[in-house]
């Protein structure tokens, strides 16, 4: 959807589809999106069809993007043993979140250059 909507108004005005997020789903926590011609009316059914073809193809884009991000991710779940109880939590954490943030950071770092 992107912030304030915005990936969804991208595709629409590139495309000149309608997306339509459908949340009500029969899958639990999953959405789907319909794609149509926003003005049916007023344009021809292979411009309806070319616009609807892009559409697909952009959401299609960023639905790769994002299958190759998660591909490319790693979890690592520590346990409080892991990380000597309390102290190791804090020292994790850092003062003011510092440490923390600097871990963040350098993760989102290699997640935007192409390396996991």
């Amino acid at each position: 959807i992107g912030p304030g909507g915005s990936t969804i108004q991208r595709i629409t005005v590139t495309s000149g589809a309608r997306l339509d997020i459908l949340k009500n789903t029969p899958e639990f926590g999953q959405n789907r999106v319909r794609i149509s011609s926003n003005n049916v009316g007023s344009v021809d059914r292979e411009d309806a069809n070319n616009s609807i073809a892009k559409a697909v193809e952009m959401v299609q884009a960023i639905l790769d993007e994002q299958a190759a991000i998660l591909a490319n991710s790693k979890t690592v779940t520590l346990e409080a043993s892991d990380i000597n109880g309390q102290a190791g939590v804090k020292a994790i954490i850092g003062k003011s979140g510092q440490t923390i943030q600097s871990i963040l950071q350098k993760c989102n770092e290699g997640t935007t250059n192409g390396s996991g």
